[in-house]
């Protein structure tokens, strides 16, 4: 078992060897980390949603699809 005041040094060196992991048992609610995927992926959305009209206005594109329906 690894001592809490070692925890924080430990993830920085996992991290900076590993790139990410997954924690289980955290106590974090499900239906909070399910609003904040589809909160995330919403912003997501519409940020590249923007980016495109951007992108379709300054090259004169007319007719074309701005709208993104699928970020899964």
């Amino acid at each position: 078992m690894v001592r809490r005041e070692k925890l924080p040094w430990r993830k920085s060196r996992m991290l900076e060897n590993w790139g990410f992991f997954e924690l289980i048992n955290h106590g974090i609610p499900y239906d909070f980390m399910d609003t904040m995927d589809r909160l995330t992926k919403e912003h997501y959305r519409k940020y590249m949603e923007q980016r495109f009209k951007e992108l379709v206005a300054s090259k004169g594109l007319e007719g074309v699809q701005t709208e993104v329906k699928d970020m899964d």
